[in-house]
């Protein structure tokens, strides 16, 4: 069957009258007279114009198709395949982002305990430099040497 053809028998099928597609596209009966019967020649734009009149696609209007169950199924279960898509690439980027962060807290968290360790190191000499300290202090007053502190002497 050729387009013309179908349009026509979409047209009766759904009980519409030239002059009710007409009407809807805003033009003249004569005018969609013309388009109806001009067969092949029709553009895309003229097809998509009618095939939206007559509440059909203009797969059914160039194959005589119609769109049945199974095919707006399958539309429906890409769509939500799509969705699940893209939620699955927000949620690996952020998985991603977190791996990041995570790398970072490792690598302030080693440099923070390196530093810890240092200052423990730095710690324990301190209080041996004290302790020499204090020892050196008996010792010279044990040997009646005895030291002033730097305010007792006008240093401060």
């Amino acid at each position: 069957m050729d387009i013309s053809k179908r349009i026509k028998t979409i047209r009766e099928s759904k009980k519409m009258r030239q002059i009710d597609v007409a009407n809807y596209l805003g033009m003249e009966q004569t005018q969609y007279n013309r388009w109806e019967n001009r067969n092949k020649k029709l553009s895309i734009d003229q097809l998509e114009q009618i095939a939206d009149a007559l509440g059909v696609t203009v797969k059914e209007i160039m194959y005589g198709e119609e769109t049945n169950e199974s095919e707006l199924q399958i539309q429906k279960t890409d769509i939500k395949l799509k969705q699940r898509d893209e939620q699955i690439s927000v949620k690996n980027q952020e998985i991603e982002r977190l791996a990041k962060e995570i790398e970072y807290l490792k690598d302030n968290n080693n440099r923070l305990l390196s530093l810890l360790e240092k200052k423990e190191g730095i710690d324990k000499e301190v209080e041996e430099y004290k302790k020499d300290i204090l020892y050196l202090y008996e010792q010279l007053k044990q040997n009646g040497i005895e030291i002033k502190s730097r305010g007792e002497q006008g240093l401060a």
